[in-house]
């Protein structure tokens, strides 16, 4: 009977053992998937920041401007190369 009693005791700490090591495993589980949501608000509100950032740069008064720094000029006239035959190169 003592023996009986010896290992009900070995097997109730060894289980409290095992459950402590487990709820701690899904704590720090649960921390990971909290700051990675914490880091996936970051990244959403940084992207959004970026898109608007993105269509400033892409408007027409940027644009206008930045075909102005490039120093070009507005067509007039468009001439085209007009080839006599059919062929333009020939081997």
């Amino acid at each position: 009977m003592r023996r009986f009693w010896l290992i009900c005791s070995i097997l109730i700490i060894s289980l409290s053992v095992f459950y402590i090591f487990q709820v701690n495993a899904l704590a720090y589980e649960l921390g990971l998937i909290e700051e990675g949501g914490r880091n996936s608000n970051k990244l959403k509100t940084e992207n959004e920041k970026l898109q608007v950032k993105f269509m400033e740069t892409c408007s027409l008064e940027n644009l206008e401007t930045l075909v102005q720094d490039l120093n070009f000029e507005k067509v007039t006239e468009v001439s085209y190369i007009k080839a006599l035959e059919t062929w333009v190169a020939v081997k």
